[in-house]
Parts: C-alpha cells; structure tokens; sequence
C-alpha cells in the first residue's frame, strides 16, 4: 500500500489551520505545533510550542520529515500587532521566511498562507501582478514583507493570498462568522460597513482550494495565487445573514468609516486548477449553512429558507 503524504502545519490552532487539520488527515498524515491554545484533532499529532523557543519547532519538522509544509501562523489584531511590535514581527514575517528555507532544506512544498490586507484598497478587484501595496496597514505591511523575503531567499514556494474566511471557529478561537451568528439570533445591532469591500469565502471553498493545491502539481518556481469568493461589502454580507435567518435587516445600522475595496479576482487560481471555482454570493451562503447543518442537505433548507 502507498503510504500517505506527510503535511505539517505550523499554527494548526487558529481558524485555518484547526480547519485544515481535521479536512487533510483523510489523505494525509497531519502533524502540527500550535502557539497559544492546545487543540485535539483525531489521528493528528499536535505539538504546543512557546514563541519564546522557535528552534523547538525547526526540530520538530525535521523530526516529523513532511512532504508539505503550511504555514497558518499570523496576528492579524492591529491593535496587538502595533502594541506588540516584536511580537508581531516574529510571527507574521520571521517564522514565515524561516518556515520557507526550511522546506527548500528538507525538499518539502511549502504553501504560505496570506490575505488581500496587503493592497491599499484603493481600487478592488486586485490580481496577483497588482503592486498597489498599503503604505499605512500594519498587518498588511508585514505580509508583504514575508513575501518578499521567502522569494529572495527560497527557490520555490506557493502563496495563497485568502479572501475573508467565514466558518464556525472552535472553543479557543470563535470567528468573525460567530459574532455575526451570535447578534443574529440574540436580535442584537450589528454595525457594519458599506463602505469596506472584501471577496468572502467559506471554509468548504477554502480547504477545497487547499486541497487542490497539494494533490495538483507543484512546480519548481515561486506562484502566487488569489483564493477569494463572493464580493460584496461588509453591509450587503451581515444584513443577508441576518434576513436569512429570520431576523429583522434593520438591526444591521451603517458604521461609519473610511473606504476600502480589498477584493480579488481568483482568475489565475481557476486557470491552474480547473476544479475550483471561486463561489458566489448564493453558494457562500450555502456551504455555511451546511457547515452548520452538516448531513441535513441543501434539498431540506431550500424548502424554508430562500438565498439571498
């Protein structure tokens, strides 16, 4: 029998990484550290590493001799990010770029995980050759930084520039999604924005993107793809949710702020890989609805409930 492929996942305790975890070991052999909260994932082995000691996770990959390296790890709280400079730069650029020399080390594919922050959000619609990098956002500044230095010292890397991810989070890490759901069925106010676009993706579409990229060829070379999803501002999303699920629209009142369009066209990522296909606003809000219903089937929901 063909044994499995090896994938270690640095930051296999927050949202992406928790995910990814429990959607690979079906084909993979999944090990992972994760930094601030210890998680259980069934035939997963899971190593808890203090920031403090980074060498011990060096050790544990080559110990654990992947054929795929994820990074998950990031802050992505500016308000941690600038009160915790150092901090903050460890983990969104140093253990980034180190995590890349390695796998070139070991001869392990390394997939870098990203976010659309890193444009200036002037214009939207930003494909992988846009250079129109934010001057002024602190977490994007320090992905682009770790982009850089992962292709000027490795010789081969995959980066996955990820639109907004909504999923159910875990006990140690809720979401953006659950804070939504929570003000939704609680009939609380929600502000949000009208003003501030984004390509949101489900983490179905996101592991399936994932997925397709580890089994799909990898060539000898630097790529950069764009995963996003359905575009629509960050009013349109949590006032559809809330009518979705019966409660009143008019709950969900305008924030008022600056403007900002971080949307991204996932056409290259469609090319490579002609089984993913970017989701739209109606599938968005389909594969959350059976992320929370798993097993009831779309056949079921269609009959009470109408998709934006």
């Amino acid at each position: 029998m063909k044994s499995k492929p090896k994938v270690f996942i640095a930051g296999i305790s927050g949202l992406l990484g928790n995910a990814l975890g429990w959607h690979l070991r079906k084909d993979f052999l999944v090990s992972g550290a994760c930094f601030t909260n210890q998680v259980l994932i069934p035939d997963t082995q899971i190593f808890p590493i203090s920031l403090k000691n980074t060498e011990m996770l060096e050790a544990l990959v080559r110990m654990q001799q992947p054929d795929f390296v994820i990074n998950a790890v990031g802050m992505s709280d500016r308000k941690e990010v600038e009160a915790q400079p150092k901090v903050s730069d460890l983990v969104n650029i140093m253990l980034p770029v180190s995590l890349g020399i390695l796998s070139g080390r070991l001869k392990a594919k390394y997939i870098n995980l990203g976010c659309g922050e890193v444009f200036d959000g002037e214009k939207g619609g930003y494909k992988e050759d846009d250079t129109d990098f934010t001057l002024h956002d602190s977490v994007g500044k320090q992905k682009i930084t770790a982009l850089s230095y992962v292709r000027a010292q490795t010789m081969e890397s995959t980066n996955l520039r990820v639109g907004r991810v909504l999923g159910v989070g875990h006990p140690h890490r809720s979401s953006f999604f659950d804070r939504i759901r929570s003000f939704a069925s609680s009939k609380k106010i929600f502000e949000a924005s009208k003003r501030k676009s984004r390509s949101y993706i489900s983490i179905r579409s996101f592991l399936n993107a994932a997925e397709t990229v580890l089994k799909g060829e990898f060539p000898a070379r630097h790529r950069l793809f764009h995963v996003g999803g359905a575009n629509m501002t960050e009013f349109e999303l949590v006032e559809s949710w809330y009518n979705l699920m019966g409660s009143d629209p008019k709950l969900v009142q305008e924030l008022q702020d600056a403007k900002r369009d971080l949307t991204m066209v996932s056409g290259l990522m469609e090319s490579q890989y002609a089984s993913w296909k970017a989701e739209n606003k109606s599938q968005l809000f389909w594969n959350l609805i059976q992320e929370l219903s798993p097993g009831v089937g779309a056949k079921k929901w269609q009959k009470t409930l109408q998709i934006p």
